[in-house]
């Protein structure tokens, strides 16, 4: 079956008989159906999504969810507005890029003047919960009547060289999370569930029955996926290929830790919920030779899992459009039937934020094709990176003038610059990033700066986030 901006296909004899049994079509749309009574936004900290089986992973990292999948709509081309954890968040919540709400890095607090999707949904009527695994997220709790962080280690203990758990585990996040909403009755409620143990892949131990569960140790063919996926040398062998192979066993395991514990929250919400499952960001994991997220803004950095989820399956299929996380403040407000106030204008039309749900159903056919916009980290060298991409081509914009582009048909893994072959396309993206970070600055003038918390500053030391 053909959806539009993207193509709505199944991937299963389950998912083949929920969409022609249930079509978007079918269905009321979203302003006239009834909203949900819980809203659950569960967001994977540092979760990329060629690691998921949806995406072709060829392990079983996330059973759970894919069994969720087929009755959802899946968005298999979904980008992140930030490569770090709290803008990017700060960006589901308020539906504009990090530029225009400010908050740019971890610890930071919203400024007053910066409207929330939990401020929004509390006006309508919904108790609004937060549970967040680490504390300097704290500055995201503007509009949540409850806001549940682990405590940030003081100055005087940090100091003191005090050990201190860096997160709070996933299984307590999400106990926390169904306690307070069997609290809440038959009152509507919005829930934020932030699980922190994927980003956390390098330091914790993972259990042998993790391993198993994903086939670790790696063989041969699941080693041949991985060095195609990361571009890494096929021929490595000895210390060199078990060192590799051992890290990519502990993200996965994490992944599948992750899985077990966001299955025991859906099966806890009553018949009539919308729940949506997606990550901040992703992991280098070695992919142009670096590790980590904040300072690049690659594939595996910014193109993330995205899941939504009604319980009665008003909307099922895979929607291949490029779509944001910004994506998701418009999308929770139409599902609850509320309208999108004004958001920071940009530099196109297409870098709007925009329902999801007008890809479903009569109109989708119409709905015009979308940009993502994505930054990096402040701080590193060569000032701020973004990027912009569609289906077809992506540019990473570097002020030092050390720009890329990609034509993502013949180079998905983003190994080789086709700036010169596709001239008016380059020219087209450099200059749609000038106007817009240019349209960033002019928005933030006379505008209330976020801020670092100072409780967080400690914290954020320890954690290596201030160097």
């Amino acid at each position: 079956m053909r959806a539009t901006a993207g193509v709505i296909r199944s991937w299963s004899v389950l998912a083949l008989v929920a969409w022609s049994g249930v079509s978007c079509s079918d269905r009321e749309s979203a302003s006239e159906a009834a909203r949900p009574h819980r809203i659950v936004l569960v967001t994977i900290d540092t979760l990329r999504a060629d690691h998921l089986p949806w995406h072709g992973y060829p392990r079983p990292t996330a059973p759970a969810l894919e069994a969720l999948s087929a009755r959802s709509l899946v968005f298999t081309n979904a980008v992140s507005a930030a490569s770090h954890t709290a803008p990017s968040h700060a960006s589901m919540f308020t539906g504009v890029y990090p530029g225009q709400h400010r908050l740019l890095q971890n610890g930071m607090v919203f400024g007053d003047d910066v409207t929330t999707l939990a401020g929004r949904l509390a006006d309508a009527g919904y108790e609004t919960g937060a549970f967040s695994s680490v504390s300097f997220l704290g500055g995201l709790q503007r509009g949540f009547s409850n806001f549940d962080a682990p405590e940030p280690i003081d100055e005087a203990s940090a100091r003191d060289g005090v050990e201190f758990d860096r997160y709070r585990v996933a299984s307590d996040t999400v106990d926390r999370a169904i306690h307070w909403l069997d609290e809440r009755g038959e009152r509507d409620a919005f829930v934020w569930v932030h699980l922190f143990d994927v980003h956390e892949w390098m330091r914790d131990e993972v259990v042998a029955d993790d391993f198993r569960a994903i086939g670790a140790p790696s063989d041969d063919a699941h080693f041949a996926h991985l060095a195609t996926t990361y571009a890494v040398n096929p021929e490595m062998n000895g210390d060199v290929r078990a060192a590799f192979v051992d890290r990519i066993d502990l993200y996965d395991a994490k992944i599948l830790a992750v899985d077990r514990e966001i299955e025991r929250l859906r099966q806890a919400l009553p018949s009539d919920h919308m729940l949506l499952v997606t990550a901040d960001h992703g992991e280098g994991l070695g992919s142009h030779g670096y590790e980590g997220h904040g300072r690049e803004l690659y594939a595996e950095q910014v193109e993330v899992p995205l899941i939504v989820h009604f319980s009665d399956e008003r909307h099922v299929g895979v929607i291949d459009a490029v779509v944001r996380t910004i994506d998701l403040f418009p999308t929770v407000l139409d599902a609850a039937g509320l309208e999108t106030p004004p958001l920071a204008k940009c530099a196109d039309p297409a870098l709007q934020a925009r329902s999801l749900l007008r890809l479903t159903g009569p109109g989708a056919d119409r709905e015009p094709a979308r940009l993502a916009f994505s930054q990096r980290r402040p701080g590193y060298p060569g000032g701020m990176n973004v990027s912009v991409q569609n289906r077809r081509h992506k540019l990473i914009h570097r002020p030092d003038g050390k720009d890329a582009f990609y034509d993502l048909r013949l180079d998905p893994r983003e190994l080789k610059g086709h700036g010169g072959r596709h001239a008016a396309a380059f020219e087209r993206f450099r200059k749609l990033s000038v106007r817009q970070l240019e349209l960033h600055r002019a928005q933030a003038e006379g505008q209330k700066d976020a801020v670092v918390d100072p409780r967080f500053a400690a914290e954020l030391e320890q954690l290596g986030y201030t160097k």
